[in-house]
């Protein structure tokens, strides 16, 4: 049996990154669980309601994509609704973006296809980090090679709450605590 205790940091191998990426998305709840039980905090996650899941969980990867709309837009999607333009451009900042003048501006809008994949990362991960879930699951190869980043994600979640639980594929590999 795997556990993730609060505060705890697991870096999670295996076979192949599509065996990894199918695990996260049954623990999030993007796909149907047809491997070992799961569990968060001692309930079977295919006994939480999706919309408690989501909240609960976040994934941060690729296939999770981007939207025709500002950067800010695009961070705060998913964001408890408390959450401030402040607090998302503090995040953004943190994952190395720069919003430029009040969001309320006449930000461009991005479009999805030409943003590098860099850019597309920072967005990603400063998205993940304003949902303040309990557990972050990060299966993002871009993030990944970024040990900035990675680092400020890493951080910056563990601080978010006390009880955060952290699980990063293997590709996610260097020393980083």
């Amino acid at each position: 049996m795997l556990e993730a205790a609060p505060g705890a940091s697991i870096l999670l191998g295996g076979d192949t990154p599509e065996a990894r990426s199918a695990l996260f998305s049954s623990i999030a709840g993007f796909e149907e669980n047809s491997g070992p039980a799961i569990f968060l905090d001692d309930v079977p996650v295919d006994k939480i309601s999706q919309r408690d899941r989501r909240r609960a969980i976040t994934v941060l990867s690729p296939e999770i994509p981007l939207v025709r709309a500002t950067m800010v837009d695009n961070i705060a999607l998913g964001a408890p609704s408390a959450t401030s333009q402040e607090e998302i451009i503090a995040t953004a900042s943190l994952c190395g973006l720069t919003v430029d003048g009040p969001p309320e501006s006449s930000q461009e809008r991005l479009e999805p296809p030409h943003v590098s994949a860099m850019q597309a990362a920072r967005i990603r991960a400063a998205r993940a980090l304003v949902r303040s879930a309990a557990v972050l699951l990060i299966d993002d190869i871009d993030v990944c090679k970024d040990r900035d980043l990675l680092a400020a994600v890493l951080a910056r979640a563990r601080r978010a709450n006390d009880s955060d639980r952290l699980v990063r594929s293997s590709h996610c590999w260097h020393g980083i605590r």
